[in-house]
């Protein structure tokens, strides 16, 4: 049946109004997909889609190439392997068929945030932070995992930066001499360090409880002092310090109520020093103790008892010179003048150096900057002192630092060395002599007396041999006979090396090249020495530096590796020269002088010292081995 026009006309409208939404979904698609598009042309994320049963990529915005340099179609074509470094990697095949399980299990969309490291297209690492959810495509009904990936190496970089920031803070907190307390803004305690627990006997049992309780701006003693206005200057962000202060830790335990009290009592001086974020707010308030309890004490006491120092100070059997921060001598006690042959007129205001042999030394840091306040921690060395006729003398310094009504001084306090040294060399010498007469006696026991008990049973047995016709006997016998030849052999060998005779007949040099003769056989490593000597020494330096050598050269044997060995003896006036070099392994010097190891090294160095010579031992792994030996000949019996 024929529809009538009004049919028509109502079918027409319906027609046109569907054409209408239809063209009005289209533009809502098309502008939704130029909005998308748009977004994903400027913003630095990047916006994705990613196959979770084939591992790659379905969709990628452009840009990608702001942050990885790969363009949209590039990256496409590449696979999770070439996008991810290789830990990364392995934690998103770990997580991604858990998520993946757990979305078709539950159907629930989850979000997950992960922190990666991307491959860039130059080959660098890119710090990432990808937010990601699985969902089912409306088109392909298939699921997809959609994600955003931003940039965070900046952040990252500050992240680290900040973390290396607190660890220094963190390590210069615990690691510093001076006593630390870091309070908040009300005044509270927020944290203290090991030194601060040290010098205030704070232990384990009462730490929490004054943490909790303790508050400067609270502090009666302070109050009763004056020092609440400066403290309060400090907490409102001025850097503040404090008169010197005497704080009775007891005291306050009191006032605190501690169960454990605190009953240290310091002279100390206080700084204050504010703490400020980016912004220039005050976080915390740190707080620097000093403990200056001995030198305050030796302030007052200087102070209060001028006589009886003045009388100490010129009884003393020790030299003591007083110093200033100009390097001026300005008092000096009578011992002093008497070590070095001056009188005091002559050595006031004086630079300090003239009673020091050797000016090339690093003498300013030794004497001033390693000078402490505190008698716990002396600056003890030994120098060759100067006197007045240019003799020199051995003496021992110990110097500290003071303050004398608000000026800095040096102590020096001087010991002389010379009847130690003197009294030290006769005794070496004679544990020296004595050991050596002990050798030479039992080689003389192992010479004549095992050696012909050891020759008799060789005859016996060459009697057995000869007069039995039984093989299995013979064979003992043979073998005893060959024990007998090597132990022989042994005792004269054990005896040489007991007393070498060459050292008494003709000296260290022909010693030595004795002895490497003997051993040359036993090692691949090529022996060089060097004699310009033309006179013999004292005994006791032949027989010592002869020791020496003898055990640096089995320690290259045993250790060193080395194909190259030197060794040289010279003399210029007086001063004996001996230096060995070879070119083996070498090692970690400091770290084999920290260990039991290290006791061979220090007994070769004792061994030189005794004798009143300097021994220099360089080495490094890969570098061999360079010892000097340098001592002058004189004043040996």
């Amino acid at each position: 049946m024929p529809k009538s026009n009004e049919d028509l006309l109502h079918e027409n409208a319906l027609l046109k109004k569907q054409v209408k939404e239809l063209e009005s979904k289209y533009q809502a698609s098309v502008n939704e997909l130029k909005a998308y598009t748009n977004l994903t042309n400027n913003i630095s994320d990047i916006i994705w889609t990613f196959d979770p049963i084939e591992n790659k990529m379905l969709t990628i915005s452009p840009s990608v190439q702001k942050v990885l340099g790969y363009t949209d179609t590039e990256y496409l074509n590449l696979t999770i392997d070439d996008i991810l470094s290789e830990s990364s990697l392995s934690l998103l095949k770990e997580l991604i068929p858990l998520r993946y399980s757990d979305f078709i299990t539950t159907k629930i969309v989850r979000n997950y945030t992960d922190n990666l490291t991307l491959l860039h297209k130059n080959g660098s690492e890119v710090s990432a932070e990808l937010v990601s959810f699985f969902h089912y495509n409306a088109n392909t009904n298939k699921i997809e995992e959609v994600g955003i990936t931003r940039d965070i190496s900046k952040r990252k970089e500050a992240e680290d930066k900040l973390q290396e920031s607190e660890e220094r803070f963190r390590s210069l907190m615990e690691q510093s001499p001076l006593a630390i307390l870091i309070c908040n803004k009300d005044g509270s305690v927020n944290s203290f360090n090991k030194a601060y627990l040290k010098m205030w006997n704070i232990t384990k049992d009462n730490k929490d409880e004054i943490s909790e309780r303790l508050n400067v701006l609270h502090d009666q003693q302070l109050a009763e002092m004056g020092f609440t206005p400066f403290v309060k200057k400090a907490l409102s962000g001025e850097v503040v310090k404090l008169p010197s202060v005497y704080y009775d830790a007891e005291r306050t335990s009191d006032e605190l109520k501690l169960e454990t009290a605190t009953k240290a009592k310091r002279w100390i001086e206080c700084y204050f020093y504010p703490l400020k974020d980016n912004q220039g707010e005050i976080k915390h308030v740190v707080m620097f103790e000093d403990d200056i309890t001995e030198r305050k004490t030796a302030e007052l006491q200087l102070r209060g008892s001028e006589n009886k120092y003045r009388s100490i100070f010129e009884t003393t059997a020790n030299g003591i010179v007083l110093i200033d921060e100009a390097k001026q001598i300005v008092d000096c006690n009578n011992s002093f003048c008497k070590i070095f042959d001056y009188s005091k007129t002559d050595l006031i205001h004086q630079n300090y150096k003239c009673f020091l042999v050797d000016e090339s030394e690093k003498w300013d840091q030794i004497f001033f900057e390693n000078a402490t306040e505190y008698s716990s921690k002396p600056n003890l060395f030994e120098a060759e002192g100067l006197r007045k006729d240019g003799s020199s003398v051995p003496i021992e310094i110990n110097t500290r630092k003071i303050i004398i009504e608000g000026n800095q001084f040096y102590w020096g306090f001087i010991k002389d060395l010379s009847e130690q040294k003197s009294m030290d060399k006769r005794i070496f010498s004679t544990m020296v002599k004595s050991e050596e007469k002990e050798r030479e006696r039992y080689a003389k026991e192992l010479h004549d007396g095992l050696g012909p008990l050891l020759s008799t049973g060789l005859i016996y047995v060459d009697t057995i041999i000869n007069e039995s016709n039984d093989k299995q006997l013979k064979e003992y016998a043979q073998r005893a006979h060959t024990i007998l030849v090597d132990s022989t052999n042994t005792v004269k060998e054990i005896s040489n090396n007991l007393s070498p005779v060459i050292l008494n007949e003709y000296g260290m040099a022909q010693a030595i090249r004795s002895f490497i003769e003997k051993i040359r056989n036993a090692t691949q490593i090529k022996f060089s020495i060097n004699d310009e000597l033309d006179q013999r020494f004292p005994e006791i330096i032949e027989f010592t530096i002869y020791r020496t050598l003898v055990e640096l050269v089995n320690n290259a044997i045993k250790h060193s590796n080395a194909r190259q060995l030197t060794i040289a003896f010279s003399m210029h006036q007086s001063l004996l020269k001996v230096s060995y070099t070879d070119n083996g392994d070498g090692f970690d010097l400091q770290k084999v002088r920290n260990t039991n190891k290290g006791f061979g090294l220090l007994n070769l160095e004792n061994r030189i010292k005794r004798i009143n010579g300097k021994y220099n031992y360089i080495t490094s792994p890969g570098k061999g081995v360079q010892v000097t030996i340098k001592l002058k000949t004189q004043g040996y019996d």
